[in-house]
């Protein structure tokens, strides 16, 4: 353990900056924004209409 003396809180800033300046605070790295908005990118049913 690099800082001994941290107390919990000092621990969980430091961990919060480290996620966040990595990337990796978020809920859902994979998430695009759009997934409760309808018609938001490629259709779910395979395509559009044919014809």
């Amino acid at each position: 353990m690099m800082h001994p003396d941290w107390d919990d809180k000092q621990v969980r800033k430091e961990v919060d900056e480290i996620l966040g300046e990595s990337g990796r605070a978020v809920a859902d790295p994979f998430a695009t924004g759009a997934e409760g908005l309808p018609n938001a990118g490629v259709p779910g049913d395979g395509g559009g209409p044919r014809g």
